[in-house]
């Protein structure tokens, strides 16, 4: 039976939620794919098979055949004392192995539950530790020179372990199951495992069962698992950051030496680190627009979730310097890609503006200077340069767009280096990203920028066919968001130049995602109403304009939303002089705008301005004074059915 239990143990696979002592490496919590998202599950087993589907019958046949040696040790206790310490003096071993090898099934097969059933079997193991006199079971079968222990020629080297230790639960097991408990994902995963260690530190601290010592894989596991609650539980990341100090403190703390094993890595650190950024990550997506009151205050909620961020972002300062510290004496705790990684897109997600940004690209620049110095694991990756500079671009500060524009030629110079910096040559995400960052910010000079960045890329992909280059529908989209903020002598042209570059691109390969969007259109739509100057200029811009709109009503993959009605009636007002013609144009928009739903009060605020106020009542049906103070909610409700509503 214990042969039996074993096999079916060991066929258990891995299941989606399972985890497995023997099968995780040490390093392995919080460390996979930082450097694309942070907030990936914690763990990856070596098998690689954590992905198939698995249920618990290997588990619960080996479950059967435990039972079973179970009742076999209860009958020859109560029954035949004698016989128990004689002749089934196997027994207890058998046992051992058997809950050993049933408690980590479980712990594979990831069914619901499983950590539960697991942990079952482990207490069923401690009843049959404290009920068993073991050292004068040993004993007896010591002096007797029994083959079970020394083995079939009595030297001692016997192939069957049947040392007093060999019957206690080992901390390999209580991991095991700690390890079930912080991957559950449930409610319950993260106190469960914390108890578990508790329990381990006191068996140790007792000196109870030998070397039952809590692993480290078992503190990072309960870090990392009240860590990854840290955006939906407020007090997560406090619990994780506690579990952190105790394993610092052990050491610490005990002038007897029994932790010195103890010694916390990288990985322990950036398990808290992680829970610190799901919370600032959290506050930000928390944080509503700013409704202000009559002096202009910000709302309490927004400004306390903004002062829970900065607290935030000051303790996972506060961590770093203690890796840094730390690691003087213990290089394993030395912050690596993830830590910074972690920092980084904290601050750039946090919402908290320039200066955020600012720290981000200091750790951006520290996190460099260790990878030149030979550190390999600080390896900065090209997403990091890529949600720098996209934060700048979110900022509405003047500086930002510099500021973003040096972190791009900063990185141009590092991948034209070569060697193990060809990794940081900008791709096509980076080039929008940049153009992005310069039309938000509206830069002296950005026009002239964005098309020296346009021909540089179309001129690399001409010359490599390097996918990552080739220029995209975002790509193109970004550039004439340059032209529209970056007001400037023949944009309108230059919009319209790229548009239809992008047409003939779809009618000559007819890939539909090399088409313009309705960002696309848009853009060039609000471009050409940006126009200024005489009507000479106007005119040739007004056209630009009727063609985007009118091919974004005929696009086979998109169609005109309310910013698009906003911009062309803006065009309209801007570009044709006051008159019947603009009049028409300007109430055929707005007809159409409403019939499609997509009546929004921008689009009311610039057909208020573009028409006389005759017209205007007349159309609206508002015939007094109020006209000019009328909302989008005073007008029938399905003029804007269909329009995304602004808060």
């Amino acid at each position: 039976y214990s042969l039996l239990s074993a096999a079916w143990a060991r066929q258990q696979p891995m299941g989606p939620g399972g985890t497995s002592w023997a099968g995780y490496e040490r390093h392995s919590f919080a460390a996979p794919n930082l450097q694309v998202d942070i907030l990936d599950k914690i763990g990856k087993s070596r098998s690689g098979n954590v992905a198939q589907k698995a249920n618990g019958d290997c588990a619960s046949k080996a479950e059967e055949r435990l039972r079973i040696l179970e009742a076999m040790w209860t009958e020859s206790d109560s029954e035949d004392p004698e016989a128990s310490a004689n002749d089934l003096d196997e027994l207890p071993y058998l046992l051992a192995e058997a809950y050993d090898d049933t408690l980590a099934a479980w712990a594979r097969s990831g069914v619901e539950g499983a950590p539960l059933k697991a942990e079952d079997v482990l207490r069923r193991w401690e009843n049959l530790a404290d009920d068993i006199d073991a050292w004068t079971i040993d004993g007896n079968a010591w002096e007797g020179d029994d083959d079970a222990c020394y083995g079939d020629d009595g030297d001692g080297l016997g192939e069957e372990d049947l040392s007093p230790l060999s019957l206690f639960p080992t901390s390999e097991a209580y991991t095991t199951v700690i390890l079930a408990y912080a991957l559950s994902g449930t409610a319950i995963g993260p106190r469960k495992a914390q108890d578990l260690l508790e329990k381990t530190l006191e068996l140790y601290e007792e000196g109870k069962w030998g070397e039952c010592r809590p692993d480290l894989v078992a503190w990072n596991a309960v870090i990392s698992s009240w860590a990854s609650k840290a955006s939906t539980d407020s007090g997560a990341t406090e619990e994780a950051e506690s579990v952190l100090n105790r394993l610092l403190s052990l050491r610490d703390d005990d002038e007897a030496g029994r932790y010195d094993y103890l010694i916390p890595d990288a990985v322990s650190y950036n398990a808290a680190l992680s829970g610190i950024v799901a919370h600032i990550i959290g506050s930000s997506g928390r944080k509503r627009p700013n409704k202000r009151s009559g002096n202009g205050a910000q709302t309490d909620d927004a400004d306390s979730e903004t002062k829970k961020q900065i607290q935030a972002i000051r303790r996972a300062k506060s961590l770093l310097g203690g890796m840094e510290l730390e690691s003087i004496t213990n290089p394993k705790a030395a912050p690596n890609a993830r830590t910074y990684s972690a920092l980084i897109f904290a601050l750039t997600r946090s919402g908290l503006g320039l200066q955020a940004v600012d720290d981000a690209a200091s750790f951006l620049y520290k996190m460099e200077n260790q990878y030149k110095r030979g550190r390999n694991e600080c390896r900065p990756s090209l997403q990091l340069y890529g949600a720098i500079i996209t934060a700048y671009g979110r900022c509405s500060d003047a500086d930002a767009g510099y500021k973003a524009l040096d972190i791009f030629h900063h990185l141009n110079d590092l991948s034209e280096r070569g060697g193990k910096w060809d990794a940081l040559r900008p791709d096509a995400v980076i080039y929008s990203s940049i153009l992005d960052a310069i039309g938000k910010s509206r830069m002296e000079g950005g026009t002239d920028i964005a098309l020296d960045i346009l021909g540089e890329v179309e001129s690399i992909y001409e010359e490599t066919y390097d996918e990552l280059c080739k220029p995209s529908v975002r790509f193109y989209t970004a550039v004439i968001l340059v032209l529209s903020q970056c007001r400037q002598d023949g944009n309108a042209q230059r919009a319209y130049e790229i548009l239809t570059r992008m047409e003939q691109q779809y009618k000559e390969g007819g890939d539909k995602r090399s088409l313009p969007n309705s960002f696309t259109y848009n853009y060039a739509i609000n471009c050409a109403a940006n126009t200024l100057g005489s009507l000479e200029k106007k005119t040739p811009a007004f056209k630009v304009a009727l063609h985007a709109f009118q091919s974004l009503r005929k696009s086979p993959i998109d169609k005109p939303n309310s910013f698009t009605y906003a911009f062309m009636i803006k065009a309209c007002n801007s570009l044709l002089p006051l008159g019947d013609f603009r009049d028409k144009v300007v109430t055929q928009s707005f007809k159409e705008c409403c019939n499609a739903g997509m009546l929004s009060n921008e689009v009311l605020k610039w057909f208020k301005l573009g028409v006389t106020s005759e017209i205007g009542r007349e159309l609206l049906q508002y015939p007094d004074n109020s006209y000019q103070r009328l909302h989008v909610r005073d007008l029938p409700a399905e003029w804007s059915c269909n329009a995304k509503k602004r808060r």
